[in-house]
This record gives structure tokens, C-alpha cells and sequence, in this order.
């Protein structure tokens, strides 16, 4: 929801980035608190969350010094490789992909009947949102995994 007011705000309103993304963050932050002693009755804290538990790889989990470190993650952290280069695909193999880097890069030169320069920024501000929303959830899980 932020991303979006963020995305309106900024786009369509043509508000400094600046200073909506701080205002944004104060709001939530406020909300947040506000949000959690309304319902759950929280002071203060927070409460423990259960993360993702790891999966070794089987034989490379075990080699000395490299296999903690790579082969002994989460499925998010297997799952990186993989998003990363669908989003590379997406960017640079497909028009939507050309048409949101050309929106980026110079917005008065993609302005042209078929690419709306303001519904690719709204379209990739929701995108941000949805990958951002996606991002968090992986962080809660992951910042709560013990150590």
C-alpha cells in the first residue's frame, strides 16, 4: 500500500521523492505501533516468528569451508539464481521490458502513442511493490531463524 501511494504521489501528482518516500516511512512507522497495541495489545518488542529451516544439498553440504557457506541456505537463498535471471530475461528479452527501460532511461523519448510513459511508471511502481511485499516476508522469515 506505501508503494502505491508512493507510486501515486510521485507519478501522478509529480510530488519530490524525497520528501513522500520520508513522509511515507514516518506514516507507517506511526501506524505500525499504533496498529499492534490496538490489536494484539503489544507495549513494546515483538513476538517470535519461526523461520525457514535450512536445506543442505546432499554430499556438497559437507565439503570443508564452501559448503556451510553455499550449500547449506534456505530455499529463498536457492531461489535467488533463479529470480534473478527471469527478471534479466524479462528486462532485456521482451517489449514490456523495452518499454520499461525506456520509460526509465528517458521519458520524453518513449513518449509515443503506443508506450504512456505515466502507466509504465504506475505499472512498474506496483511491480516494485509486489517484488518489495515479497522481500519483506522473506526478510521477517529469514531475520528470525536462530543462530
Amino acid at each position: 500500500m506505501a508503494g502505491l501511494l508512493l507510486a501515486l504521489l510521485c507519478v501522478s501528482l509529480a510530488v519530490n521523492q524525497l520528501v513522500a518516500g520520508i513522509a511515507i516511512n514516518l506514516l507507517c512507522a506511526g501506524l505500525t505501533a499504533l496498529l499492534a497495541r490496538a490489536l494484539f495489545g503489544l507495549a513494546g518488542g515483538g513476538t517470535a516468528v519461526s523461520g525457514f529451516a535450512s536445506l543442505p544439498v546432499p554430499y556438497l553440504s559437507g565439503l570443508p569451508l564452501i559448503g556451510p557457506a553455499l550449500f547449506n541456505q534456505n530455499p529463498l537463498a536457492y531461489m535467488l539464481p533463479v529470480l534473478v535471471a527471469a527478471v534479466t530475461i524479462c528486462l532485456y528479452r521482451t517489449q514490456a521490458g523495452l518499454r520499461l527501460r525506456a520509460a526509465g532511461e528517458g521519458p520524453r523519448a518513449a513518449d509515443r502513442p503506443e508506450v504512456t510513459t505515466g502507466r509504465e511508471a504506475q505499472v512498474s511502481a506496483q511491480h516494485a511493490v509486489a517484488v518489495s511485499l515479497l522481500r519483506g516476508h522473506a526478510g521477517a522469515k529469514t531475520s528470525a531463524m536462530p543462530r
